[in-house]
């Protein structure tokens, strides 16, 4: 096989969809790993020149050397797991030996992962674009980062006892937020019904609430907003979109609460040098090449970094404000 570009998604991913047609139109090969598919390495080469030859069952079969560049979107780098079953042991090695044998598979499997993942990031045979040993947005680890590249922050405290929160809102007049520390998950009901966590206003109401203590959570000063700003950040490009959330009460404290009926207004920005710069800085404290970040402009006239996703959405920035995300990207694997 000559050589081609490697993309690692989700099966109903519809930004790879539309990148692998740019990379096709190009005349480029390409293969799309989803998460829903599982590989396995029939042979790994780490004397000589190091290799590893890939087979995906009924799809594909590639080495290591032939991969020309390689655009981590989303998923995982996924494996198969041959996990042994009771049925394979005697009555006697039953039980608490077969859950070992199973745990003992499972570290193997996981110690490969990793050094798979490891490979792609670090070999230095092609280029890459996205980090799959990065691929999780640890919102607590990325503000501080953003503190210390220079970034404004809203004030940040992780609190699990009521009497703690209490006290915060009385040091911030404008109010508090609450939100996850880490990425919520979409809840799915029997009734088809989709439920998900969103940042929300904490006031003094919501705590009397509360129990004494709980399971920590975010608790961020409400910042007052002129705007909120979706950058998506690839190689050394910034592609800013200013989103009018705050004109509207059912987006002004979460625009993810879209109202349907009368959109948010979303159009094309432009960051300030310093803000960029800075955010550069971030990047590469955190080994990132491309990223969601949302940011604020306060009423005050500063930007205040909120997080970055390593693996966030794009189409709803490339769309709304005419910016080729899609085909930029793969020209970025291709050139």
């Amino acid at each position: 096989m000559s050589k081609f570009i490697l993309i690692g998604s989700e099966e109903y991913d519809v930004s790879t969809e539309r990148v692998c047609q740019w990379i096709d139109y190009y005349g480029y090969k390409f293969i799309r790993l989803n998460i829903e598919d599982t590989f396995q390495a029939r042979y790994i080469n780490m004397s000589d020149n190091f290799d590893i030859d890939i087979d995906v069952p009924g799809k594909y079969n590639f080495k290591f050397s032939e991969i020309r560049s390689f655009w981590f979107r989303r998923g995982g780098i996924a494996s198969t797991r041959s996990i042994l079953k009771p049925q394979d042991f005697t009555l006697e090695v039953q039980n608490e030996t077969v859950e070992k044998f199973q745990n003992n598979l499972v570290q193997e499997q996981r110690t490969f992962n990793e050094f798979v993942s490891f490979m792609f990031e670090f070999s230095g045979r092609f280029k890459i674009l996205g980090n799959p040993t990065k691929s999780k947005n640890n919102k607590l680890t990325h503000l501080w980062q953003a503190k210390i590249a220079g970034l404004n922050i809203p004030a940040t405290y992780v609190i699990s006892e009521k009497k703690k929160i209490e006290k915060i809102l009385s040091l911030y007049p404008g109010g508090i937020i609450i939100k996850p520390i880490s990425d919520s998950p979409v809840f799915n009901t029997q009734d088809l019904k989709a439920y998900q966590l969103y940042t929300n206003e904490l006031k003094s109401g919501d705590i009397t609430r509360l129990p004494e203590t709980f399971s920590p959570c975010l608790i961020q000063e409400k910042i007052s907003k002129k705007i909120e700003l979706r950058i998506f950040f690839m190689g050394d490009q910034y592609y800013p979109m200013a989103i009018f959330s705050q004109s509207d009460i059912q987006t002004s404290i979460d625009f993810r609460r879209y109202n349907w009926d009368r959109p948010n207004r979303m159009v094309p920005f432009i960051l300030p040098e310093q803000v960029s710069s800075k955010l550069s800085e971030l990047m590469e404290s955190i080994q990132l090449n491309t990223g969601s970040i949302d940011m604020i402009l306060g009423s005050d006239g500063q930007y205040y970094f909120l997080e970055v996703n390593p693996v966030g959405q794009f189409g709803m920035v490339s769309m709304p404000c005419n910016y080729p995300i899609e085909k930029k990207i793969a020209e970025y694997l291709i050139f």
